[in-house]
């Protein structure tokens, strides 16, 4: 099997990582994944970037941590891809796969997108929204109960290492009944918790895009405690 961590994040550009993406490199390699997707918080979430610094530079900034990323995980022969997590709503964050930083960039309005136009601009480039960590109950999270609005996601996270486990419970029982595709990540800030979520294929992902169509064909296994 060849495992990789959908939900990766870096102290880069992620206010809240505790580890490099060079880091989390290491550590995909020495807990046996094959890769990882690097989904940093974005404009709208927990970035360490410059939000008032001009759209271009902001973006390109936010992808050369994974540009590094990328050239470090091929000299160890780990693949990383492009991702973003991005605030919708209060406390509510989506996981966006298969959208470039071209794309971003091009988006020259994004900066005023209200949180449903920014999951309308997503699903207008193509990309696969998976929402994240639902039914997490914490102090900055209004309504954590909420059941997402399918209109506008592809998928649920259905387990997240730091989610509490009745979360990850409500997140499974939702997606199984709306049969939608079920993903597992870790949520990794820390280098030394990788390894613990992700999804195990039976064959190498050369790409996002090969990733999103196992994902959709349901040709994969969820990482998770009771199964690694």
């Amino acid at each position: 099997m060849f495992k990789y961590d959908i939900h990766v994040h870096s102290s880069g550009t992620s206010h809240c990582g505790h580890s490099t993406a060079r880091e989390m490199v290491d550590a995909a390699l020495n807990s046996g994944f094959s890769g990882f997707v690097l989904t940093n918080h974005f404009y709208n979430g927990n970035t360490l970037l410059d939000r008032k610094s001009p759209w271009e530079d902001f973006v390109e900034v936010y992808a050369n941590e994974y540009f590094d990323a990328k050239e470090y995980g091929e000299q160890k022969g780990i693949k990383v891809f492009f991702g973003i997590e991005e605030m919708y709503d209060v406390g509510k964050e989506v996981l966006v796969y298969g959208i470039t930083p071209e794309q971003l960039i091009n988006c020259k309005n994004y900066k005023s997108l209200s949180g449903i136009e920014r999951l309308e601009f997503f699903k207008s480039t193509g990309a696969t929204l998976i929402h994240a960590h639902p039914f997490r109950e914490r102090a900055y999270i209004p309504n954590p109960d909420q059941l997402p609005d399918m209109k506008y996601f592809d998928g649920i996270e259905c387990y997240n290492h730091f989610n509490q486990p009745e979360e990850n419970v409500k997140a499974f029982i939702f997606a199984r009944n709306i049969n939608t595709i079920m993903t597992s990540g870790c949520d990794v800030h820390n280098a030394e918790h990788f390894g613990n979520a992700g999804l195990a294929f039976n064959e190498p992902i050369n790409s996002i895009e090969q990733m999103i169509e196992k994902m959709k064909s349901g040709e994969y296994t969820l990482i998770h405690p009771s199964n690694r």
